[in-house]
């Protein structure tokens, strides 16, 4: 990306579930650095939360507040991109029926270790 001209800004850190505050740490670190483009990879919570943070990186008012207390809602993000790095939980519910699946990541291993299906952004 450097090498073509453009200039990367690194939001790390991104936890499982990841919290609103995180969010809005990174659309603060968008609007900062004047951020056109985000390219989200790693699995759904990383996808998940640059979602909110493409669409609040671009509104004066906190999406929280025009969502559920105008029930408006936004009609422009910056751009988004994602690059997928995780198996879905899902696909291993789907091999093995039978195995309670909570706290086992896709590779059979334990959710709660250091890396959760195998990739991690944020460790």
């Amino acid at each position: 990306m450097e090498a073509a001209g453009k200039t990367v800004v690194d939001f790390s850190g991104i936890m499982p579930n990841p919290t609103y505050a995180k969010a809005q740490e990174g659309a603060r670190l968008a609007r900062e650095h004047g951020v056109t483009d985000i390219l989200a990879v790693d699995g759904g919570s990383v996808i998940d939360c640059c979602k909110i943070v493409a669409v609040q990186a671009l509104l004066d008012e906190d999406i929280w507040q025009l969502e559920y207390t105008k029930s408006t809602f936004p009609t422009k993000g910056l751009a988004l991109g994602a690059v997928v790095t995780t198996c879905p939980l899902v696909s291993l519910c789907q091999v093995l029926p039978a195995q309670r699946c909570s706290g086992l990541d896709a590779f059979g291993g334990n959710a709660d270790s250091d890396f959760f299906g195998g990739f991690r952004t944020d460790g």
